[in-house]
Formats: C-alpha cells, structure tokens, sequence
C-alpha cells in the first residue's frame, strides 16, 4: 500500500512529479498510515489477554510487570520493524533509478521506525486501559491523531 501512494501518489506530488530521486512523499504518508494501522496492532496487546481471562495467568508467571509491558511493546516493534523491512525495496528502486541521498534515506526509516515505537507505546498503554478491543482501536486511535496533530502545529511554528 505504502508503495503505491509512494510511486503513483494522490494527485498531484506522486513521485514521477518530482521528477528527482527522493522518499519525501513516502515519508510524507507513512506517520499519516500509521494513525490507522498502529492503533490496529496494539489494540490487542492488553485488552485480549484481560477479555479471553489470560492476564491472571501471564501475571502468575515469575516476570516482573515491567518485563512483561517490556516484552510485549518489543514484540510488537519488532513486528513493525519486520514489516517496514519489506519496504527497503522502495529506497533500492529509487537508487537504481536515480541519485538517492542514502543519509537522508537512512534518519527517515529510523524516524519513522521510532515514530511507530512511540505510537505503539501509545497504544500499549490504551490497551492496558480498556477491556474491549474495539474501544482499545478508538481511543488509541484519538490519542495518536492528537498527538499527530499537536506535533504539525508544533513544527509548522517552528
């Protein structure tokens, strides 16, 4: 999906418009696609294990609490890492059509993958609220479009 918005866009500012060699537009949608699938991959990392009646048994094992919200925000960015490694066919296309600056490449998937690391956070703790999976996507949902929105007004000031 991300590759499509990324080679054909959404009108006008596809990457063919841009006649150069950059990811600008794919690093442009991706915190946007984020806001919906991030809040989708942690909406069940709490509230399953407390609705199917798990939690008694994951909180009976001898891991302290903080190992396993550790444990389980790592497997779920882990996750996010291995999916976002399948995109590493964008920047190699782009290389081998053009000039890609590979610095510039480089700080965006790490921006991005740390950006998915604070959604996720984000989620997790939502999660941890709600008992429901549903209300646990709608709320993790709400948090990360504020603090989307709160992050564009603060850096359109910049």
């Amino acid at each position: 999906m991300t590759s499509f918005l990324f080679f054909f866009g959404l009108g006008e500012g596809s990457f063919w418009d841009f006649k150069s060699a950059s990811m600008e537009m794919y690093f442009f949608w991706i915190p946007i696609l984020y806001l919906i699938f991030i809040p989708a991959l942690s909406m069940h990392l709490w509230s399953e294990e407390e609705r199917s009646g798990t939690l008694e048994i994951l909180f009976s094992l001898p891991l302290k609490d903080i190992e396993l919200a550790f444990g389980k925000f790592l497997a779920a960015w882990s996750f996010l890492g291995f999916v976002l490694s399948f995109t590493f066919l964008i920047p190699a296309t782009i290389f081998y059509l053009g000039d890609l600056d590979l610095g510039t490449t480089f700080v965006g998937y790490l921006g991005i993958f740390l950006l998915g690391g604070a959604n996720l956070a984000l989620g997790s703790f939502v999660s941890s609220l709600t008992k429901d999976q549903i209300s646990s996507y709608l709320l993790g949902l709400i948090f990360c479009l504020f603090f989307f929105y709160w992050g564009i007004n603060h850096f359109s000031n910049f």
